[in-house]
């Protein structure tokens, strides 16, 4: 249950994220897209700022994957297009 619920509020904060930017998300937005309060909240994620690094890390982990998985390009042009494709992918 523990994992689920702080999954569930990681993965709706990056919808808002997407959806609205982080700026203009407030835990409020998330806790009331969660359905749990504020105290819920904060007894899973310590800040907001957290949430976004759980966002980075996961790119980052995606990005790696994507490295170990491309067949290898002749230019380094190609690299580039095919990692920028495929991370905009991911974020869709």
């Amino acid at each position: 249950m523990y994992k689920d619920l702080k999954n569930n509020i990681i993965n709706t904060s990056y919808q808002l994220f997407m959806e609205n930017g982080y700026d203009q998300t407030t835990v409020n937005d998330i806790c009331k897209a969660c359905s749990i309060t504020k105290t819920t909240f904060y007894r899973y994620i310590d800040s907001k700022e957290e949430l976004l690094s759980y966002f980075f890390d996961d790119i980052n982990e995606r990005i790696d994957e994507l490295r170990t998985t491309l067949p290898l390009p002749s230019t380094p042009f190609w690299v580039i297009k095919i990692m920028f494709n495929k991370s905009l992918m991911l974020l869709i």
